[in-house]
């Protein structure tokens, strides 16, 4: 038997084993409940599913007897097995992660309307049973309402649930729970419920597919992306001691993005509401009001993706058709418009007790006219298009700002572990100019030496229009045990201290005129032309060597030194490439926690049957309901 065939046949032996397991814990729950589905009251299901959708699958206006998302085949084979003896609910709650509200924040009210779901049905249907289940983000607010139900029986006794599933839950390996499907190396990024499942144990399955780090994290081999799960997850509302201390709090505050009042395709019909003939002055106010949540995130959005002109080539590159590359549409819209003039305008009536200085009719010309590039967008697309666009935009910010972090601390740490050479260079710069040499002798030894320390400050080109002292700040927000981003965060903040853009403009415009005396020696230039040109190149020479001595040899550069030797020495003695891994390994987790990447769960198949994740649970609550 070849390894392949070995793998595989342990594979479903794994699973087989699994599913064994899950049916001994049914036969056991179910050898006590007498058979036949109990009669419910009148008016009232029998059993009744609460299906808890999961990030970005919803929002706190949806209509809760609609099936969405992953869960959604669920509720239909359940409706078409069971008929009017069920019924069901998707609760209708944030299921954001990070754009308009943290991850934590947007998971309690997720908790807050799967228990309001079940206390309706559970006050208003005695005998009424339930099946739980919840996706991602919405199964890590199920598993702690069903864990609630199963430790202390509110909002509802833990002997009317039927049986709980989870899919991909950030605290898998909660104690009690079954694992359904091949084993995983470790828990959730979130970590275990510390209470456990208590009294509905025996009923409840979690799913996790093998690669999903968000319900399988190790800690020992991912520690940065533990602690951030860990942290993240917390509401902030929570202790203050413990979760929203400062750097949390600043943490989620950069990580979220305010982007939660964007109605694109309203944005027609609200600059018309504007001009509404007969609308008096609190209801113009008001309809100024709305307006302005719109477009002062579109003006964010404008400034951010100007900083990063990367973010919409990528965006661009999407699918004709897809939500990114209308994303990239919406961005050019927001580009060419005057999203600034429009505010101004707005806000002379945005006050009822101000009287305006302008007419309606005079602000809604204005607006229309700043805004007309991305009105003519928005008029040709259809309201779900554009929300979908929308979300591709809110999604892209933290791992676009993440992005932009990594970069600054990785060109840092590179710079760091050239400055040794960078300072034998430059110390043999001024000794040649001390010496008073006479340089049309050693232009070619100059070029060298310029083209060396041109080199050294190459990574630091990248960081120029960024502020290295709010990108110190934010790196000082990662969680790390390993130490590997705090030293960063020191390295960028020396760096702050030094004069980069004109040492690395002065070097390279340096490196640049040398090339052109070399050119002529070697051309065969008259003497004096040489001269004559090295003489041009000096004045920015000796400006350079004064300017980098002064920032690299006083308090500054005594401190980068010192952080330099640090870089060197990291990790165990491994030097700048294991630190940048560190680094990198930190700020990856970061964007993994906040982009809600999962397995699709819809096709990861999880027995020896090819039944998937959501086949499987459907299956497993027929039968739970069949039990009734």
């Amino acid at each position: 038997m070849n390894r392949s065939v070995r793998v595989a046949a342990a594979s479903d032996l794994v699973r087989a084993v699994s599913l064994l397991l899950v049916a001994a814990v049914i036969a056991v729950v179910t050898s006590v409940v007498p058979g036949g589905r109990a009669a419910a009251d009148p008016g009232c299901p029998a059993v009744t599913g609460v299906f808890l959708p999961g990030t970005w699958e919803t929002n706190p206006w949806a209509d809760e007897t609609a099936p969405v998302g992953m869960l959604a085949p669920l509720a239909t084979a359940l409706s078409a097995g069971l008929g009017d003896s069920f019924a069901f609910r998707f609760p209708a709650y944030e299921a954001a992660a990070f754009d308009r509200m943290p991850y934590g924040d947007s998971k309690a009210t997720g908790v807050a309307a799967a228990s309001r779901a079940v206390t309706d049905f559970g006050r208003d249907c005695p005998a009424t049973k339930f099946v739980l289940a919840g996706y991602s983000q919405g199964a890590d607010a199920m598993g702690d309402l069903a864990a609630e139900i199963g430790c202390t029986g509110a909002p509802v006794a833990a002997d009317r649930v039927l049986a709980v599933g989870l899919i991909a839950d950030p605290r898998q390996g909660t104690g009690g729970a079954t694992l359904v499907g091949p084993p995983v190396p470790g828990q959730g990024i979130a970590g275990p419920r510390p209470s456990g499942f208590c009294a509905v144990s025996a009923v409840t399955a979690q799913i996790c597919a093998t690669k999903d780090r968000y319900c399988s994290t190790d800690a020992a081999t991912h520690p940065l992306l533990a602690s951030l799960g860990r942290l993240l997850a917390q509401p902030s509302a929570a202790d203050p001691a413990t979760a929203n201390d400062a750097a949390t709090a600043a943490l989620n505050t950069l990580l979220a993005s305010d982007f939660g009042d964007v109605r694109l395709a309203e944005l027609p019909a609200a600059i018309d509401r504007l001009g509404a003939p007969g609308t008096n002055a609190a209801r113009l106010a008001a309809a100024a009001g709305g307006l302005s949540a719109t477009l002062r995130p579109l003006r964010e959005l404008a400034g951010w993706m100007s900083e990063h002109p990367t973010a919409r080539v990528d965006l661009a590159a999407g699918a004709a058709g897809s939500p990114e590359r209308l994303a990239a549409a919406v961005l050019d819209g927001v580009a060419r418009s005057d999203i600034a003039a429009a505010l101004d305008a707005l806000d002379t009536i945005a006050d009822p007790d101000r009287e305006s200085t302008l007419a309606p009719r005079v602000v809604v010309a204005q607006v229309m006219d700043a805004t007309a590039p991305l009105l003519e967008l928005v008029r040709t697309e259809s309201e779900e298009a554009l929300r979908a666009a929308w979300r591709v935009l809110a999604e892209r910010w933290p791992s676009v700002l993440i992005g932009r972090i990594a970069a600054v601390a990785s060109d840092s740490v590179h710079f760091a572990a050239r400055l040794p050479a960078m300072g034998e260079a430059l110390g043999r710069l001024a000794a040649m100019i001390g010496a008073g040499v006479d340089f049309t002798t050693v232009v070619r030894e100059l070029y060298d030496l310029v083209a060396r320390l041109n080199s050294a400050f190459a990574p630091l080109v990248g960081t120029v229009r960024d502020d290295l002292r709010e990108v110190s700040r934010l790196l000082g927000l990662i969680p790390d045990d390993s130490g590997a981003v705090h030293v960063a965060a020191q390295l960028v903040r020396a760096l702050a201290e030094i004069d980069t853009p004109a040492l690395v403009d002065q070097v390279s415009r340096l490196q640049d005129d040398l090339s052109g005396v070399v050119q002529a020696i070697g051309a065969g230039a008259a003497p004096l032309d040489i001269a004559a040109r090295l003489n041009l190149v000096l004045p920015t020479l000796f400006g350079f060597v004064t300017l980098a001595a002064h920032d690299l040899t006083g308090a500054a550069g005594a401190e980068l030194n010192r952080l330099t030797r640090n870089v060197l020495g990291a990790v165990g003695g491994q030097g700048p490439d294991a630190l940048l891994r560190l680094i990198s390994e930190a700020l990856s987790a970061t964007v993994f926690v906040t982009s809600g990447a999962h397995q699709s769960y819809g096709h990861y198949v999880i027995d020896a049957d090819g039944r998937t994740a959501v086949d499987w649970l459907a299956q497993w609550f027929l039968d739970r309901a069949d039990t009734e």
